[in-house]
């Protein structure tokens, strides 16, 4: 992989592609599923930790940590607006991942201390359930098929799958150091790796 520290990852079904954020660069990156750039965009964001799109791939929402928000941008990488994840207690523990559910609510995890799951109605905060499986929380997807979130934990190097309501439904070890980022396409799991750089493809766990 080119790109140093990724911290988050997407998949959007509407235009078939992988999308990255990392810690370190003010870019959305475009990759493909062996972890090759095919393209980039630059944004305004900062300290850049998960990424998702609209059900229509015409908005990005960018989690950055440092700033504890999260950042709307167009395709061409125009900043739209940020509302406040208020949240963390501690800088360093802020929005690490960010994911759409199937009606278009933006549903935000909180690293750690509180280690949480917000749910946004647009901007408006309706529900935070606090979870305590791992020791951290890393990256979120949504799993519309079963109407549930899969989770990476960095600091226990696991993958768990949750309910809406933040029932544990699996867990799963991984091999991956510092997992931070997790997309699913068809029956394939991506797992992208802060300190190796490099994305880890599996079977989806069942």
């Amino acid at each position: 992989m080119e790109i140093t520290e990724p911290s988050g990852l997407a998949y959007s079904s509407k235009t078939h592609q992988l999308y990255m954020v990392s810690d370190n660069r003010s870019t959305i990156f475009a990759i493909d599923t062996t972890g090759r750039v095919l393209s980039s965009i630059p944004i305004s964001g900062q300290d850049l930790e998960g990424i998702t799109l609209s059900a229509n791939a015409d908005t990005f929402f960018v989690a950055e940590e440092t700033l504890s928000q999260i950042t709307s941008y167009l395709p061409n990488g125009s900043k739209v607006s940020s509302f406040p994840i208020t949240v963390r207690t501690e800088t360093k523990h802020g929005p690490e991942g960010v994911t759409t559910d199937n009606s278009g609510h933006l549903l935000v995890i909180n690293e750690k201390l509180p280690m949480m799951l917000l749910e946004y109605a647009g901007t408006t905060e309706v529900r935070r359930t606090t979870l305590s499986y791992t020791t951290d929380i890393s990256d979120i997807c949504y799993d519309a098929a079963s109407d549930a979130f899969w989770i990476v934990s960095d600091e226990s190097q696991m993958v768990i799958k949750i309910s809406r309501s933040g029932a544990l439904l699996g867990q799963w070890s991984m091999t991956v150091n510092q997992g931070e980022g997790i997309a699913f396409i068809g029956n394939k799991m991506y797992i992208v790796s802060d300190v190796d750089a490099k994305l880890y493809v599996y079977v989806k766990p069942s």
